[in-house]
């Protein structure tokens, strides 16, 4: 396995666990939502995710410092491992491509 696999194949784990850590999150931030602020704001916080955590997480910074705090880590590893994803694919895109004889 290449250098460029290997990075590939640890962004490719990386990103399964940011998926389900995204998914408790936005199950939680809507929770949070619905419990403050009722069906309206929890419909919101569902559409608009990446807003919703953030503005919930500022909110909710001195009532829920665990929400704040696991939610603030969550944004700043989101923005990191997307950004890492976005420079090794414009760095390396052929590594991003299907091998046609890999799925034969």
């Amino acid at each position: 396995m290449t250098e460029v696999q290997d990075r590939i194949y640890r962004l490719g784990i990386v990103t399964v666990v940011l998926t389900l850590v995204t998914g408790v999150i936005r199950i939680w931030t809507v929770i949070m939502a619905f419990t403050q602020k009722g069906w309206l704001s929890a419909l919101l916080a569902l559409v608009l995710f990446l807003y919703a955590e953030a503005l919930w997480s500022y909110r909710l910074w001195s009532e829920a410092p665990v929400y704040a705090w696991t939610t603030s880590v969550w944004l700043v590893l989101y923005i990191g491992v997307m950004s890492w994803a976005w420079f090794l694919k414009r760095r390396h895109p052929m590594a991003f491509e299907e091998d046609d004889e890999a799925t034969s």
